[in-house]
């Protein structure tokens, strides 16, 4: 009998993608510093990453394309600002992906550090908290 593939939920495409324009180190770290602001330009990004302008623009213009930054002209500059909305909807997705995979055994995202856990051998780094493995 031959098998059928599972059909791919919108909702899991649309989270594929915007992923996938995560999935570069700069990326982060351009989305770290414009929330560390309102708006940046291109130029403020430039001296924070220390790439040229062109490479910068081409990592803004993927996670425009993605919808977790947005775009608007300011007189000679271009402003960049983070989506926030569409970043707390990608928190939520990957969220209860995870929470479906692990069954309940993740940790709960307030959950506090102690000096025991950061001590502990076994502890590893889990979004900011750790993961016993």
């Amino acid at each position: 009998m031959k098998a059928f593939p599972t059909p791919v939920l919108q909702h899991d495409a649309d989270l594929a993608g915007r992923l996938g324009a995560l999935a570069h180190p700069v990326r982060l770290t351009l989305l770290r510093h414009l929330g560390e602001r309102d708006a940046c330009c291109v130029k403020e990004l430039v001296g924070r990453v220390g790439l040229a302008q062109s490479t910068v623009s081409q990592h803004l213009k993927v996670l425009v394309d993605a919808g977790l930054v947005s775009y608007r002209a300011d007189r000679q500059s271009s402003r960049y600002s983070l989506e926030t909305a569409a970043l707390g909807a990608l928190s939520c997705g990957l969220g209860d992906i995870v929470q479906h995979c692990c069954g309940g055994s993740c940790p709960p995202p307030a959950q506090a550090l102690t000096s025991t856990d950061l001590e502990s051998s076994t502890a590893q780094p889990f979004c900011g908290r750790t993961k016993d493995i």
